[in-house]
């Protein structure tokens, strides 16, 4: 099914109702996994899933969990954790089914002029070899700082206004 551009997106709070869904998405996201018989695949999505919230609770304890909502309907995830100097973007995930129609865009834009009107830098994580999240990045200003433990370390100035 292909989808029109999204129109209007907001975010919510994640609750715990949302576990279902995120699990899904979590899943959704480890194509490398679908080789496996089913009730494998499950066993390791599902461990995988809690480590990854672990981890996510442990490193980023203060970051804000939302939901991404396309046109009333749920479709991804985002995670940002804000601090005195800097704002982190610490996960940004969208369905496949609804990719490709400025979901993420317009949810990091959102997160970006928040940034800069607070004079904040924005850093981020990401995979080398994640391609079209690379393209993203770069055409909301960031630029790569650092290669780290497997990732890409991106970074994006304020921007400052003209006056």
């Amino acid at each position: 099914m292909v989808f029109a551009p999204c129109s209007v997106v907001t975010r919510r709070a994640v609750t715990f109702a949302d576990t279902p869904f995120l699990r899904a998405l979590f899943a959704e996201s480890r194509e490398d996994l679908m080789i496996l018989p089913a009730d494998v695949r499950d066993t390791l999505v599902d461990m995988q899933f809690r480590a990854q919230r672990r981890h996510y609770d442990e490193a980023f304890p203060l970051a804000r969990h939302d939901l991404l909502v396309a046109d009333g309907v749920d479709v991804g995830r985002l995670i940002v954790e804000t601090s005195a100097i800097d704002v982190r973007i610490v996960d940004v995930v969208v369905q496949n089914a609804h990719r490709g129609r400025g979901i993420a865009s317009a949810a990091l834009a959102e997160v970006i002029a928040e940034a800069d009107r607070e004079r904040r830098s924005t850093r981020l994580s990401v995979w080398p070899d994640n391609g079209g999240a690379r393209r993203l990045y770069e055409r909301l200003g960031f630029a790569v700082t650092a290669a780290t433990a497997g990732y890409l370390e991106m970074h994006r100035s304020p921007t400052r206004e003209r006056g």
